[in-house]
């Protein structure tokens, strides 16, 4: 079953969005990851001159075995946290 949340991204720049995100895809990764739409990206300002300084591209597999290419964003350019209607939670 998937699980639909709300998300709010904010870069160390100030720029911030909040987005629905799926939560539990299965999807595995040493690390966490966000994997954004170029529209969203744009939202957040993400130039591609300050991707070529704040993230590095890497290739993916997708469903179906498609493959397709996604910048990494460098650990502490951006935060995120999931919103509800009464709360947020944070990473500290």
């Amino acid at each position: 079953m998937v699980v639909v949340v709300n998300l709010k991204i904010k870069t160390k720049h100030g720029r911030e969005v909040s987005v629905p995100a799926i939560a539990n895809t299965g999807f595995e990764s040493d690390n966490p990851e966000i994997i954004i739409p170029r529209s969203i990206a744009l939202d957040l300002n993400l130039t591609r001159k300050l991707l070529l300084a704040e993230a590095k591209l890497e290739e993916y597999r997708g469903a179906g075995g498609k493959k397709f290419k996604a910048y990494i964003l460098r650990h502490g350019f951006a935060k995120a946290w999931i919103t509800t209607e009464d709360r947020e939670t944070h990473n500290r």
